[in-house]
């Protein structure tokens, strides 16, 4: 039994000094040695990425579980059993680790392109994607069948291509959506996340892929357009060269109503709109007139930062009826007189309000140097850091003091005023620094000359304590 053994162990021997046996034998002690070094490396950055909580954990488990054993299997047949590549049981192993190798590609590639710390889905079209994804599928079917099952390629490739021929036919009006897929995104006018107009459809794009670019419309709905459509025709990019938008309202004045004094009407209403960029500048002017109608129209032109928050033109309309009436401009010719106010009208008003405790001589001073006015929701009724020749009483409504007034679309609320509250005091000192007051609801006030209530306070100096008091009291602000 000895001698048999020790003649195993020469025959062995013999056969690893052959060349064969030699490579075997290298292949063998590299399986050993290098396997379970792979699987330390392999589960220390699976760990790694689990405490990190690194999106591409289940890569590395997949390689782990499934990619890797198979490989091993690969090199156990070819390479320690020597079996021939003819063998059906190596050609199924090698096509299934060929297989599981293009998947894990893909699965690194989908992984990269749609990971939270990549953003590249941000700026590629998916239809780029999904070409990369087919052209590594069909290079990886190409090399399994030349490699594993002996394929001719050049007959593989004649074979391809008469189909495609027929294919082409049969799918003309497809492959033309694919081609002009294709011509949008190598020219590349718009990405994910730009406004478009396309036809009488505007709408942010969504998605590009080889059929269609698909819409988000401002009512919530996913609109298709073939990419063909797109490619015969014109579309307007909202977000190029720059992300800033021109906005464009036409207004109509009754002819009676002064150019100037409704231009600067008009000036005074965007500077109140938040959205409104103050650079560049806007432009107002008087565009025409229609003499039959005795109307006059005016252009406004200013700028916002980005076209998808394109609302406020609505804010615009509805404050040029109230800065209207406020000014007694008239938007139509044939447009009532607006009611009179009288200064008993006010005298009344104050009275009701109860906010001095005044003689009467003083409450007819006030009444005789003091107007209504109206302001619809949102309009900024006084601004921080502006001087203000009136001192405001809310006669109606509510409105918010707020102590920032260059950011008072998200403000930090100081106060809430209702009726008989007052504002303005500040800027009978000096410049408006702690006030800026804007109309949550539709606001009445009564507006007053400062000149009128600074002779009443010299008059009453007990009320001008008081009024500093509750000032200081509501805002915090020193005046």
């Amino acid at each position: 039994m000895f001698d048999n053994f020790v003649v195993s162990i020469d025959n062995i021997l013999t056969f690893i000094n052959t060349p064969t046996g030699e490579l075997w034998f290298q292949w063998g002690v590299g399986i050993i040695l290098l396997y379970p070094v792979l699987l330390i490396i392999i589960n220390e950055i699976a760990h790694r990425f689990n405490i990190n909580n690194v999106e591409f954990l289940h890569i590395i488990i997949h390689v782990r579980n499934i990619v890797l054993p198979v490989f091993l299997l690969y090199l156990l047949l070819e390479k320690i059993l020597l079996l021939p590549d003819s063998n059906m049981a190596l050609k199924i192993i090698k096509t299934t680790f060929w297989i599981l190798l293009i998947h894990f590609i893909l699965k690194t590639v989908n992984s990269i392109l749609f990971s939270d710390t990549f953003k590249f889905q941000e700026r590629i079209p998916k239809l780029l994607i999904d070409f990369i994804r087919a052209f590594l599928v069909l290079f990886g079917i190409a090399l399994v069948a030349a490699d594993v099952w002996g394929a001719d390629l050049g007959k593989l490739l004649a074979a391809l291509g008469m189909g495609s021929l027929v294919l082409g036919l049969a799918l003309q009006d497809v492959l033309g959506g694919l081609f002009s897929g294709i011509a949008l995104l190598s020219a590349r006018p718009f990405s994910v996340g730009d406004w478009i107009r396309i036809g009488e459809v505007e709408g942010q794009v969504k998605n590009v892929d080889w059929r269609a670019v698909s819409l988000k419309t401002r009512d919530n709905n996913i609109v298709m357009i073939p990419n063909a459509v797109i490619a015969k025709g014109e579309f307007k990019n909202f977000n190029r060269p720059t992300p800033k938008h021109r906005v464009h309202i036409q207004v109509k004045f009754s002819l009676e109503s002064p150019p100037n004094q409704v231009i600067q009407t008009l000036f005074t209403i965007i500077e109140n709109i938040p959205e409104a960029l103050k650079e560049p500048k806007p432009d107002i002017y008087l565009s025409s007139y229609d003499t039959f109608k005795a109307l006059v129209y005016y252009e406004i032109y200013y700028f916002i930062e980005n076209y998808e928050y394109n609302d406020s033109y609505k804010k615009v309309m509805a404050q040029v009826w109230y800065a209207s009436k406020r000014n007694s401009l008239r938007l139509h010719p044939e447009q009532a007189d607006y009611p009179l106010i009288t200064t008993d009208d006010i005298l009344a008003k104050l009275k009701n309000l109860n906010v001095f405790d005044i003689s009467n001589d003083d409450f007819y001073q006030l009444a005789q140097n003091a107007k209504l006015e109206s302001y619809g929701i949102k309009e900024c009724v006084l601004r921080k850091n502006s001087i203000s020749t009136w001192f405001y009483i809310i006669a109606d409504g509510v409105a918010e003091q707020h102590n920032d007034a260059s950011e008072y679309d998200k403000p930090v609320i100081t106060y809430s005023l209702t009726a008989g509250d007052f504002f303005g005091f500040s800027g009978m000192i000096d410049e408006n620094h702690g006030e800026s007051v804007v109309a949550i609801t539709d606001l009445t006030v009564i507006a007053i000359k400062i000149e009128t209530i600074r002779k009443m306070l010299h008059r009453n100096p007990q009320i001008a304590d008081c009024l500093e008091s509750v000032v200081k009291a509501r805002s915090g602000f020193e005046v």
